[in-house]
């Protein structure tokens, strides 16, 4: 092979690659945050976490003042004066007080009609009587109980417009009693606040931004309040952790990485060559991969860097093969180019998964592969081999023993039965994130002080639009006791379909008359009629409005818009392709509700381990397929007692891999199975070496003793992370590596094919 050859395709592919890189504005690219993690499906869970991390809902954040009592109405304003004067905040809520509610209050006033009338229209037609004189009469007689009532002289300007109650009862809906029946009953300095920031809380200007802030405000309170402490918890602070961990993570890890391959080669090799081979070779590998990355996705994750220290690995292996074998090119290149197109086929199946990590990883892993390789090409072409350490010339390096094909394939499946046996598949989305323990446990107390218990479970009730997820709440909660529901129910403002369907068409017909009906009930009991004449106006023009065919839509669209602070949490009228959903709480006694489609657990919008548990079937196929596609060109490529042989060693490296963590670490999820290919990518290379050396008579490469010694070494580092799953991928990868270089030293090797020649 001429040196022009690969040089001809390395050089321009590297020349672009640093071009490519230079003009990307790759800081900006290069994301930490959790919505880049999310999964591109059609499930509602998935779409609806897709939209929660990027609405309102976001970025609300809980927090607990605490204060002695003297001081506590002093410390709750400072509070909301600080804060407000911050261009990271939007608003503050004090949760014990209601006058969050006031600025909305004109809305839900001038859409009573159209948000409360359907229930109380479905209560009074209950029986299937829709008359509109003895709606008329039956509306004035609860009138008349209202007001008996002490509390009701606080309506009765109301109820000039409003005759037929409908804000006074609504109001139950939306209050949020719990914490304010439990302040009732108990002596409590906690002050419940809610902060809604006023950008996008993944953003990392906006965590530094509202950071500042908190910390500015913490200073306050303790020079000017004593005993006053602040706690808050939200999808800011837990992004802030992730982000500054992970930063900080990638720099550690590669650079660990790149030392400890290096120092290696030092150490065995003794000599600085092997070294800096290496090291064109993974940076040419980084850069072609690094650079199609960012040109390919609109955004990077970090951790697709992270775990993108496969790359390191694999391209010292490379980089190992062709500069100490002193064979000539053209033996190595058989096994070398097939491992690396069946590695690259394996990672470019990753295109195809639905998690968008995983696309990631696999385009850069792919791409950086490709520059690796033919940087490997060049660099022996051009420079030649170096003759391996005399260590590796020592009889005493393998003991000498050896097993026959069949005794390493009865032990491999006797592994892979064990591992069937015992292993349980986990899968939570949260291996994807830095571990915060202390901030979820934070979380759990503050969201306890405000609801006054830890008990009952927070759920989602989905649907296509708002009309399905109507539904589907109204049917989930007429299976519910009555008192298995607590917290505020925004639902009950929203009209059920069926019930806006049948409200429009009596006011094409009997609707008509009920003014007029109700002017009579009201004069027949002592009542002046003409005081309530702001109601018959508004009545005459909303219904006029209700009539429009868009009216019920507009109407929920605007409702949902409008919803401030906390009640935000509730209802979500879905838009740009996303699911409608409502959110309610339910005792904990009463969660072994009855799973309906659309209707899940917030603790599972969090995980979304069911999802996870597709998307590890959906690798499961991928990698089987690409397995089945590396078996069928090795069939074609090698001869037909050999194909076996290179096939039983990544087999075998994979099932006693499965075996050795189902004895000590059971619970395998996502990215121990991706690893376990990745496993089977580096087995195929070092069996393929290893046979085309035995084809010939000659002992085990040296390369492959360096190769997994490298990749070990680099796939520890990984267990260094905070990432579970980035743990895992490293221990899994290097446990496979290790299994496999012991099944290439214990197979028994075969015979020099006749007419062969070193």
């Amino acid at each position: 092979m001429r040196p022009w050859l690969p040089a001809a395709l390395w050089f321009p592919l590297l020349v672009l690659a640093a071009l490519a890189l230079f003009r990307v504005p790759w800081q900006e690219r290069v994301s930490t945050s959790v919505a880049d993690l999310l999964p591109q499906t059609d499930a509602h869970e998935g779409r609806i976490a897709r939209d929660w991390v990027r609405s309102r809902r976001a970025r609300l954040v809980w927090a607990i003042l605490e204060s002695p009592p003297e001081s506590r109405a002093d410390a709750a304003a400072f509070v909301h004066e600080t804060l407000t004067d911050s261009p990271s905040v939007e608003a503050v809520y004090q949760l014990d007080e209601t006058d969050w509610l006031e600025p909305q209050a004109a809305f839900w006033w001038a859409h009573r009609l159209g948000l409360r009338l359907p229930a109380w229209w479905e209560a009074m037609t209950a029986a299937g009587d829709a008359d509109p004189a003895r709606m008329a009469r039956e509306t004035v007689a609860r009138l008349i109980d209202f007001l008996g009532e002490p509390d009701s002289f606080a309506w009765e300007e109301t109820l000039e417009g409003d005759p037929l109650i409908l804000i006074p009862t609504g109001m139950d809906a939306l209050a949020l009693d719990t914490y304010r029946a439990r302040r009732a009953t108990e002596e409590s300095a906690a002050t419940p606040l809610m902060i809604e920031l006023g950008a996008d809380p993944l953003d990392a200007d906006t965590q530094d931004a509202f950071l500042t802030a908190i910390h500015s405000l913490e200073e306050g309170l303790s020079s000017r309040f004593a005993d006053t402490s602040l706690a808050y918890s939200g999808v800011v602070r837990f992004a802030h952790a992730n982000r500054t961990t992970l930063v900080r993570e990638i720099t550690f890890i590669n650079i660990a990485v790149a030392a400890s391959l290096f120092l290696l080669l030092v150490i065995i090799v003794r000599t600085f060559r092997p070294v800096l081979t290496v090291a064109a070779v993974v940076g040419g590998g980084i850069l072609c991969g690094l650079s199609a990355a960012l040109l390919i996705f609109p955004t990077v994750h970090v951790l697709a860097f992270v775990m993108g220290s496969i790359l390191i690995g694999i391209a010292a292996d490379y980089a190992i093969h062709t500069s100490t074998s002193e064979k000539p090119l053209r033996r190595i290149l058989f096994p070398l180019l097939v491992g690396f197109v069946s590695t690259v086929a394996g990672f470019a199946l990753f295109l195809a998964a639905p998690l968008p990590l995983l696309r990631q990883t696999g385009v850069f892993v792919a791409c950086g592969l490709t520059g690796a390789v033919l940087t490997a090409l060049t660099v022996r072409l051009w420079r030649g081999p170096t003759a391996p350490a005399p260590l590796f010339h020592s009889k005493g390096l393998w003991t000498g023993i050896r097993l026959r094909a069949p005794v390493i394939a009865a032990a491999s499946v006797a592994a892979l039965a064990f591992a069937a046996w015992r292993i349980e598949w986990v899968d939570d989305l949260r291996t994807l994130e830095v571990p915060t323990p202390e901030l979820y446990q934070l979380d759990e107390d503050i969201r306890t002080t405000i609801s006054g218990t830890a008990d009952g479970e927070v759920f989602l009730v989905s649907g296509d639009d708002w009309r399905d997820a109507r539904e589907n709440i109204a049917q989930l909660v007429d299976a519910l006791p009555e008192d298995a529901l607590t917290g505020p129910r925004v639902w009950e403002w929203i009209p059920r379909p069926r019930t806006a369907e049948r409200l429009t068409a009596w006011l094409q017909t009997d609707g008509e008359h009920f003014p007029a009906a109700l002017r009579d009930a009201l004069e027949a009991d002592d009542f002046d009629a003409g005081a309530f004449e702001p109601f018959f106006t508004d009545w005459e023009q909303w219904r006029t409005e209700a009539l429009h065919e868009a009216y019920w839509d507009d109407l929920i669209a605007a409702a949902g818009a409008q919803l401030p602070g906390p009640l935000a949490l509730l209802f979500s009228n879905g838009g740009e392709g996303n699911p409608a959903w409502f959110s309610l709480t339910v005792h904990q006694e009463a969660t072994d509700i009855t799973r309906k489609p659309g209707v899940f657990a917030l603790s599972q919008l969090t995980q979304l381990n069911r999802l996870f548990a597709d998307y590890r079937k959906h690798v499961t196929h991928l990698a089987l397929a690409g397995t089945a596609a590396i078996i069928v060109v090795l069939f074609i490529l090698l001869p037909v007692r050999l194909a076996p042989r290179v096939i039983l060693v990544p087999f075998a490296a994979v099932c006693l891999t499965f075996g050795i963590l189902a004895f000590f670490r059971p619970a395998l999820g996502l990215f121990d199975l991706v690893a376990l290919f990745l496993g089977a990518c580096l087995a195929l290379d070092y069996a393929l070496f290893a046979v085309q050396a035995q084809r010939f008579g000659e002992p085990v490469p040296v390369s492959i003793h360096l190769s997994a010694a490298t990749t070990a070494a680099a796939f520890l580092w990984l267990t260094a992370s905070s990432v579970p799953a980035v743990q895992h991928l490293g221990q899994t990868v290097a446990l496979c590596a290790a299994a496999a270089w012991t099944v290439t030293m214990l197979l028994k090797p075969v015979s020099a094919e006749p007419g062969t020649r070193p």
